[in-house]
């Protein structure tokens, strides 16, 4: 009585962390449907499923499935810009503005993602070709903040 086991088993705790990072991946997903959308990395999804308990390298060898599943669930450039560049389209569409490719990437908080990433900036232009059909069916007047209305 007292003593406190230091026993762990590690399979059974690997099955359950892993289950437990594609259920936090969904949370913050589904969370995301009505916010902005933010990048899911590693860090984001250990805090959602422990509080923000570290994983060391040594427990993360003790636990494959975990691992994988951390891999296989955090954004790449490519996953990011799929979900963020869609959201930046529709933002852009609701407040009438009308902006390049470059500003639409910067607004999209993109611009790493399209830097380092051909598929993630093939993604973006796809969006921003999208946001600017909407905006030129919407016959919505091009903002020129430097002309002043005569």
């Amino acid at each position: 009585p007292g003593i406190c086991s230091r026993k762990v088993d590690w399979n059974k705790r690997d099955q359950q962390m892993s289950s437990a990072i594609a259920r936090a991946r969904a949370r913050l997903l589904e969370h995301e449907a009505s916010n902005t959308p933010t990048r899911i990395n590693r860090q984001r999804l250990l805090t959602e499923i422990a509080h923000g308990t570290r994983l060391s390298l040594e427990q993360l060898k003790r636990l494959p499935q975990t691992r994988i599943a951390l891999e296989s669930m955090v954004d790449t450039p490519a996953s990011y810009a799929m979900r963020r560049a869609p959201w930046a389209a529709d933002q852009l569409h609701t407040t009438e503005r009308r902006l390049g490719f470059a500003r639409f990437v910067e607004y999209g908080d993109l611009r790493y993602d399209c830097a380092r990433c051909s598929a993630a900036r093939a993604i973006a232009m796809a969006a921003w070709q999208a946001y600017r059909r909407k905006i030129d069916s919407s016959h919505i007047t091009p903002i020129h903040p430097h002309r002043s209305a005569a």
